[in-house]
Order: C-alpha cells, then structure tokens, then sequence
C-alpha cells in the first residue's frame, strides 16, 4: 500500500528550527478497506529522533481530520542523513476497544541554506 520508510530534505540555517507533517491518510483509507467498516482515530503520536536531533515540540492530534502528526526540531549537521521513526496509537473502533501502533521511519538529511 504505502512504504514504511519515507525521505525528505531539511533546508535550513544552521541555528533555526525545522517542521516535519507525516500524512497518514493514506495509510489509514487502507485499513479501513482492509477491515471493511467502521472509523480509525489516531490516539497519539510520538517521535523517536536519532541523536544530533533534538523534538522541540509535537502534537499527538490529527489536523482536524486530515491524520496528519506534527514534529518540531532542531540540530542536525549539514550533510548528515538521520532518521527519524512517527509511531501512531490508532483505535480501529470495528475491531477492538483496544488501541494498536503503526510506525513510519523518516530519513531526513539536514542541509544548510
């Protein structure tokens, strides 16, 4: 359906912060085939940044339905590729009170302006 593993390029300045979406709409249109009924809310979300990054802030909540999840970070070494892991805890309301994890790995490589 959709990789696992996505890749983006962070233009920056040295000092600033940087932004990062991962949209999981598409993902989650798929499970709602796969499972044939019913709603999915993502629950949380949380980052797992390799070191060298650092999470300024995030938000565990969907873009007004859109299941997008937000970082803000900084760091980071012009040239230097790091990767970057979203986990989702989403509630497929058809199938279970109980809430699953889905997680997708970022590769991010830092540039400077």
């Amino acid at each position: 359906r959709d990789s696992r593993l996505m890749a983006c390029i962070v233009k920056k300045d040295p000092d600033n912060k940087w932004f990062l979406v991962v949209d999981w709409s598409e993902w989650i249109s798929g499970a709602l085939e796969d499972i044939g009924a019913g709603t999915i809310d993502i629950t949380g979300s949380q980052w797992f940044l390799e070191t060298g990054l650092t999470k300024e802030a995030s938000t565990p909540l969907t873009d007004d339905g859109n299941y997008k999840t937000f970082l803000y970070g900084s760091g980071g070494v012009d040239g230097t590729i790091y990767s970057i892991v979203n986990r989702i805890t989403y509630n497929p309301s058809a199938l279970s009170p109980t809430d699953f994890t889905e997680d997708r790995t970022i590769k991010v490589k830092i540039q400077n302006k």
